[in-house]
């Protein structure tokens, strides 16, 4: 019992869902393509870019690794430490001693951040106050990464081959060099994110302005096979997925079936809600559920086992080792979680045997590229419990990972960061650990079609 009532916190804790850039407003356009003239054209007139000052963060990098050292699980798990991390650690500090521009250092504090092959670190720094820090912007055209290279969104062969002079190669080469993706999945979704960041951009070589820089931003250009198009920097990716749905939970009956869309794993009386629809519609004779996660990033992954618990269901047991920090202490003990005096971790087994379906409920979680964090965790318990079925994509990040944020501050970079206490281990120890595979493969907007006939044979 002690075991579950721990679990069931932890759970409650790890509130991560990717960026906290998941505002409606930004700005995207249907470019025109010019064909080129020979020689392509050129801006008429070079830009005068002002470069961030440089500033003295070796103080900051230093409390940095500490914290991280201190705090991230990695530390107590020597098979997953790459060896190569104690260079990256030492090529961190070095470069810090020399004074740099915050964009920069965010750089910096993102290549280090890849030795620890988290990736809740990964999708970029935080402001304190909140706002990815993203240097400039971001490009303001959508794009794709595919085969190997960027493409319009709104022009499915059209691949951008430079941006203002600068390879696409490059680019995507400045990506990979600072951002850990933690399977092939989560790299596809993510790249054109960051690859359209002021931040990469800037380090690859093309000028990037200031938004809303007077007397009107300068124009960037695209170079395509067949001529160029021109953008410009605007506040918010259009290369991102928008989680705003105007709700987080609502349900509704689908002849014989409950249907649940799930937006965001956020506790509640709208949770309470729809567990209370679920148990009238167990008692009125209901048994298929479809539980719709496609677009979902996480969040506070009770929200979900209030679902499951409601529909009759125990959940098998995500394994786990929290790391025994200053951080953590402080935190958990608020929960009323204390670690045993000189312990360095407190750790539990999974076990997918804990999992029973006593209403003998038929269910389909529905999930795609963009189901991340307790998303993913809630499609495990299903899947790897055999409470029912996967349906669309794989998720995009993986089923045993990092997570369970801490958050902690660096003054003179004015950063606020999230750094993980926690390795989660899936259920079932057989299954693929790094991707989540559903059941029944289909593109995501045929997983509801694909759900409801798994549900009515």
């Amino acid at each position: 019992m002690k075991k579950w009532l721990l679990l069931l916190v932890l759970l409650t804790l790890t509130a991560c869902g990717g960026t906290t850039d998941e505002t409606n407003d930004y700005e995207v356009y249907e470019p025109e393509i010019q064909k080129p003239t020979e020689p392509a054209p050129e801006p008429t007139e070079p830009r005068q870019i002002a470069s961030p000052p440089k500033q003295d963060f070796s103080a900051d990098a230093a409390r940095l690794v500490a914290i991280v050292e201190e705090t991230h699980p990695i530390f107590i798990l020597p098979h997953l430490l790459p060896d190569y991390y104690q260079t990256r650690r030492d090529q961190f500090l070095v470069a810090t001693q020399e004074p740099m521009t915050r964009p920069d250092f965010a750089l910096a504090v993102l290549r280090y951040y890849t030795a620890l092959h988290d990736g809740h670190m990964s999708w970029g720094i935080q402001n304190i106050g909140g706002g990815i820090i993203s240097d400039g912007g971001y490009l303001a055209v959508p794009f794709t990464y595919v085969y190997g290279g960027l493409f319009l969104t709104n022009y499915p062969y059209a691949e951008i081959i430079y941006i203002d002079g600068v390879p696409a190669s490059h680019i995507i080469g400045q990506v990979d060099y600072h951002i850990f993706f933690e399977n092939e999945f989560t790299r596809n979704l993510r790249l054109p994110y960051h690859a359209s960041s002021g931040l990469i951009l800037r380090r690859a070589g093309v000028l990037v302005d200031a938004v809303g820089a007077a007397p009107a931003r300068s124009p960037v250009y695209l170079t395509l096979p067949e001529g160029q198009i021109q953008s410009h920097f605007t506040l918010h990716s259009p290369n991102i997925t928008q989680r705003s749905h105007g709700y987080i939970i609502r349900y509704e009956m689908m002849d014989d079936v409950l249907f649940i869309s799930l937006r965001a794993f956020v506790i509640g009386p709208h949770i309470t809600e729809v567990a209370n629809a679920i148990r009238d519609a167990i008692d009125n004779g209901v048994t298929r559920f479809v539980v719709d996660l496609r677009g979902n990033g996480g969040g506070y992954s009770t929200a979900g086992g209030e679902l499951l618990y409601a529909m009759g269901m125990t959940l098998p047991t995500f394994g786990s080792v929290i790391r025994a920090s200053d951080l953590a202490v402080a935190r958990l003990s608020q929960f009323g979680i204390h670690f045993e005096e000189g312990a360095d971790r407190l750790e539990s087994l999974p076990n997918p045997e804990a999992a029973s379906n006593p209403n003998n409920i038929s269910l389909a979680i529905l999930t795609d590229y963009y189901s991340f964090s307790s998303a993913t965790m809630m499609a495990a318990w299903v899947q790897d419990g055999n409470l029912g079925v996967v349906v669309g994509e794989p998720s995009s990040n993986s089923p045993s990972a990092f997570g369970n944020m801490m958050f902690y501050r660096l003054t003179t970079a004015r950063f606020e960061l999230a750094l993980s206490n926690t390795r989660w281990l899936r259920p079932d120890a057989d299954a693929d650990q790094n991707v989540l595979w559903p059941d029944i493969p289909v593109p995501a907007a045929d997983a509801l079609t694909a759900a409801l006939e798994h549900l009515r044979p």
